[in-house]
């Protein structure tokens, strides 16, 4: 048996074994599937394809103050060109697994973890929910149909441990990860060492981490082995901040972060790639039922490449959505997304703003729907690429996706 079907088992016995474990009342968790159809090659030429990603993450209690987490994650290639009853590609993924223990003081309460995966990455709100139990505060142009976390500014990604102090006095916590991962061109094991601090107030949340890393190298600069060799360092930031809250007429929202910022003896000035900045600010309105939301974005490629609907690095997106209309009993969320964008362009390119007209950008429009059925919650929506249909592309300018996520 292959690597790729063991891990397959994994994924369906452990989302077998969630179900058993919730009737104990011991687990609770998320699932979900997501379906994305096109109508295009990445030629544009009309070809149907509909690729498939599923989920699972779990809460497991298995003591007062012992709990573990996992999560899972799988996409497959085109099911309609491969058929579904023959072999289709697919890509498992373990996103997370932890296990944390839980220890109550006068004044604290302390979490310390070991970890391996993705592991509440800067980008996601998933520490903020987690410490403090606020609602989720994302960006809608980063949030995942899939999955507990959207988009991440700063990893956190490989096998480690970390400790996490939450204050009763304050809403206020504070700690730090020490963690090993392989995430560099030369495939080296990587040191990272990370703080972090997080606050939820009633109109100010933030949530900042930052960290260096260093490659741990077999092999001298002559090419000769040795035990060990440390001869670099390379620093990272995160910052996720919200001035104002959900419920606000108006709120401000900002995430920005660098990763792989080289640290060189004697230097007093700082080299790294523009392109791997992280940058997203999203001016917030809330008017009765309705919100409306503007966002500007300097993204890195790997990023957008994980996103929904955002096709290129620079771009802005406007947003409005009424997330509470009925009909009938039945409760509706209608939006639509508006974005105009530029592809390998980063926010440098901004002050030569005519030059990034020399050609048509993306332009889309996205209208979207969402509706609670028994436990989750079914979206969908159709992507209208504009740009595509006036270069005369029509099967690249259109996209359906469908999700469902629902609570285990």
């Amino acid at each position: 048996m292959n690597r790729k079907k063991t891990l397959c088992i994994i994924y369906v016995l452990s989302a077998l074994l969630a179900h058993r474990v919730s009737a104990a009342g011991f687990f609770s968790g998320y699932t979900g599937v997501k379906a994305d159809l096109g109508f295009a090659d990445a030629s544009g030429s009309f070809d149907t394809q509909l690729k498939l990603q599923s989920f699972f993450a779990g809460q497991f209690n298995l003591a007062n103050n012992l709990i573990a987490r996992a999560e899972f994650s799988m996409r497959t290639g085109d099911i309609i060109d491969n058929t579904i009853f023959n072999k289709t590609p697919a890509d498992f993924k373990i996103d997370e697994l932890s296990l944390i223990r839980r220890k109550e003081f006068e004044k604290s309460t302390n979490f310390l973890s070991v970890f391996a995966g993705t592991y509440e990455p800067i980008g996601s709100d998933l520490l903020l929910r987690r410490q403090f139990g606020i609602e989720a505060i994302s960006s809608k142009i980063t949030e995942s149909w899939l999955g507990l976390s959207g988009s991440i500014v700063c990893p956190l990604f490989g096998i480690g441990v970390s400790d996490i102090v939450r204050f009763s006095s304050a809403p206020i916590a504070t700690g730090g990860y020490l963690y090993v991962n392989r995430e560099n061109p030369d495939n080296n094991f990587v040191l990272n060492a990370d703080a972090r601090f997080a606050c939820a107030y009633q109109y100010f949340i933030l949530d900042a981490a930052a960290g260096i890393n260093s490659p741990m190298k077999n092999k001298n600069a002559a090419g000769e082995d040795v035990i060990l060799l440390v001869d670099s360092l390379y620093a990272h930031t995160g910052i996720t901040m919200l001035l104002g809250n959900n419920y606000t007429p108006c709120s401000f929202f900002i995430q920005t972060g660098v990763y792989d910022l080289p640290i060189k003896e004697g230097s007093d000035t700082f080299s790294f790639d523009i392109a791997s900045i992280y940058l997203l600010a999203e001016f917030r309105m809330r008017l009765s039922s309705y919100q409306a939301m503007f966002a500007a974005f300097s993204l890195p490629s790997d990023t957008v490449e994980e996103l929904l609907f955002i096709r290129d690095t620079l771009g802005c997106n406007f947003t409005l959505c009424n997330p509470s209309v009925y009909i009938g009993a039945q409760r509706f969320e209608f939006g639509i997304h508006n974005t105009i964008s530029f592809k390998d362009k980063t926010y440098l390119d901004i002050k030569n703003f005519a030059d990034l007209f020399a050609s048509v950008p993306t332009i889309s429009a996205s209208p979207y729907a969402a509706v609670k059925i028994g436990r989750g919650e079914f979206r969908t929506m159709l992507q209208v690429r504009i740009s595509d249909l006036i270069n005369n592309s029509p099967a690249a300018g259109f996209e359906c996706n469908f999700g469902y996520k629902m609570q285990l």
